[in-house]
Order: structure tokens, then sequence, then C-alpha cells
């Protein structure tokens, strides 16, 4: 694993290399990490699963969440500024949660 929070992994090169400046503002805001994953790269995929993952998928940039899950995934490098825009859209979205439904008073 990359590490903890928000990460951005590549197959092919560090995927903040085709964000925005926008969008990389908007990511490290977040504590977000970018690498790029592989065997020979900055973040070497120790036992492999980044590149069964980018094989298996066919895809080449992935999201991951916090907790691990993913977020979503980029068929090619230039995916990452897609998923992060989306990630941005997400996050300033209006909950659906009302306030007696849990929400917390500010």
């Amino acid at each position: 694993m990359v590490g903890r929070g928000w990460a951005l992994v590549g197959a092919d090169r560090d995927p903040a290399d085709d964000l925005t400046p926008e969008q990389r503002r908007f990511f490290g805001s977040l504590g977000g990490v970018s690498a790029h994953v592989g065997p020979d790269a900055p973040v070497v995929d120790v036992d492999g699963r980044y590149a069964a993952f980018f094989a298996r998928t066919g895809r080449r940039v992935a999201l991951q969440r916090p907790d691990f899950h993913l977020f979503g995934t980029g068929k090619d490098p230039a995916g990452a500024g897609e998923l992060v825009s989306a990630l941005a859209r997400q996050l300033a979205a209006p909950s659906s949660v009302g306030a007696d439904e849990g929400q917390l008073d500010r």
C-alpha cells in the first residue's frame, strides 16, 4: 500500500504529472499522495499486487480511498485529473442526511 489517506497511483508514471495546478492543490488539501508504482518505479510494487490489478483491469491509474477501497480508476494516465475532479464534485455536493438523521449542528 502507498499509505494512509487518499492515494492516487499510476502504472506508467506519477499521476500528479497529469493534474492541473488547481487539482493538485485540492488533492494536497486532503493530504492525498500520488505515486508511480511498479517494479522499477519510485514506489516499488513489492509483492506485485498493483501490477496484477493494473493488468487484470486494463486500467493505468487508480484513486484509493482512505478506507483502502477504490474511488475509481482511469484507463490511461490522463484519467487522474478526471478522478480528482470527480472526487472534488462529490465532496462539494450537499449531504442528503438531514439534521435529525445524524448531521452535526454547527
